[in-house]
């Protein structure tokens, strides 16, 4: 859903809270706090009272228009109704508690997440960092409190793409950790696994250097990894661990190869000097990256075997299969099939004795297109926010999970002019064999809906 922005009473009115609310005088320890002057008090009712009479003529006139995929000019009388009941509190708790109330810094985070809804990114942002600054006020420059509110900016930052403002936010949240002995945040962890997953997001969208997109990946595991230091003592039915999202980073660090200016030559392979500058520095940096992506397969092992030694040593047989299956998905992905072909089966020996037939055959007996490893929060399509369609189509999949013989369907015919891409799309994809009766199989006809960009 995507909100105009257009000039509202709800920003007039945010503009008036700012004023009365932004603090004369810097808290400090023993410093008075100056309060909103009654005349103050007089311009916020009066004011309060021109935004009602402002947003009944908005609402007759419909000028704010709510924009979806399937229907446009429909007016959000509840969201609306959702901002003028938070504009009313917020009002209330100036005139009853005063500018530094802890009550009105709630309201603030709840008024901002209404914001957030609403696509008024900005607004929501000035009103986290007023309730971050109440926090401040109340309980000190390092307050742990703040935690949750800076949590909130960092969920803004994600959403207008600021890559230096998540590590920014990060940052502070993490000097505020240290400086309180013992404290592990949940909200830290919480934030970590959003930057992660953030940046892989950011990756996707990259199409310029490789060192670029290899910033981005690395960051991504960097925040991951710090959610896997924290959970050492967390058994896996306590929370979820990263597992998953670090063996993606990893395959992903490993197709960058294909990208960097690297010529191979039989057995052995040299730096191609044409494609840099004449600078050291370059090719010192272009060295250290391609060692790092060359040991993207070591670091996934590393993480596959902290994995299934965490569910064996809990007894936990239900994430050992999981871990097994991840393991032989990653060896897919990294063209290692006869090994791969060993830990299915595997995987598929010890379901039989925890899973019934039903279940058993739903897991193993048809291809799953890969990388499908478990995530700490759902992973959209990396397509999903561009104009796409969906083309049905029948393909082969070998027990290397590899595509052949692509066909599309009959329901698939009003789309026929974009067969060619769908197939083009598909042979790119990888696929987890099937495993029936234990035995990895090839599968004739597979059907899977390819999704295609329409540029």
């Amino acid at each position: 859903m995507k909100i105009k922005l257009i000039p509202s009473a709800a920003a007039s009115f945010l503009w008036l809270i700012f004023i009365i609310a932004v603090p004369a005088v810097v808290a400090q320890t023993g410093t008075e706090l100056v309060e909103p002057s009654t005349e103050a008090q007089a311009v916020i009712e009066s004011e309060a009272q021109a935004v009602k009479e402002s947003e009944a003529v908005i609402e007759d006139q419909g000028a704010i228009e709510i924009e979806t995929e399937n229907q446009s000019n429909i007016f959000d009388r509840q969201l609306i109704a959702e901002l003028d009941a938070q504009q009313e509190l917020l009002l209330a708790a100036l005139q009853e508690e005063g500018t530094f109330s802890l009550k009105l810094s709630e309201l603030y985070a709840e008024y901002g997440a209404v914001l957030l809804r609403s696509g008024r990114l900005d607004e929501a942002s000035e009103v986290y960092k007023q309730a971050l600054h109440i926090q401040k006020v109340n309980h000190g420059i390092y307050s742990a409190e703040q935690l949750y509110f800076i949590k909130n900016l960092v969920d803004v930052a994600i959403k207008i793409n600021d890559d230096e403002l998540v590590d920014q936010y990060l940052n502070q949240a993490i000097s505020i950790e240290r400086k309180n002995a013992g404290l592990v945040s949940e909200h830290l962890r919480e934030m970590y696994i959003s930057a992660g997953h953030y940046f892989v997001d950011r990756y996707y969208q990259q199409s310029g250097r490789y060192n670029v997109k290899l910033a981005l990946l690395q960051k991504s595991q960097s925040y991951f990894e710090k959610v896997l230091i924290r959970s050492r003592n967390k058994t896996l039915d306590q929370a979820l661990i990263p597992y998953g999202e670090l063996l993606l980073v990893s395959y992903l660090e490993s197709t960058i190869l294909s990208e960097m200016p690297i010529v191979s030559n039989g057995l052995t392979e040299r730096f191609n000097s044409s494609a840099l500058s004449s600078s050291p520095t370059d090719i010192v940096e272009l060295q250290r990256d391609y060692a790092y992506v060359k040991g993207a397969f070591d670091r996934s092992l590393r993480y596959i075997n902290s994995y299934v030694s965490k569910a064996r040593s809990e007894g936990n047989n239900q994430e050992e299969i999981n871990a097994i299956l991840s393991w032989a998905d990653t060896l897919i992905l990294f063209k290692e099939n006869q090994e791969a072909e060993k830990y299915y089966k595997l995987a598929w020996e010890k379901s039989l004795d925890i899973l019934s037939s039903e279940r058993l055959l739903n897991r193993f007996n048809q291809p799953r297109r890969i990388p499908a490893y478990n995530y700490l929060i759902n992973r959209e399509d990396e397509l999903s926010n561009q104009d796409s369609i969906r083309i049905p189509l029948t393909f082969s999949v070998a027990i290397d999970g590899s595509v052949s013989n692509v066909q599309i369907t009959d329901s698939g015919d009003d789309h026929r002019e974009y067969f060619t891409r769908a197939r083009n799309e598909v042979n790119r994809l990888h696929f987890r064999p099937a495993v029936i009766d234990g035995e990895v199989t090839a599968v004739e006809e597979f059907t899977y809906d390819v999704r295609v960009i329409i540029k």
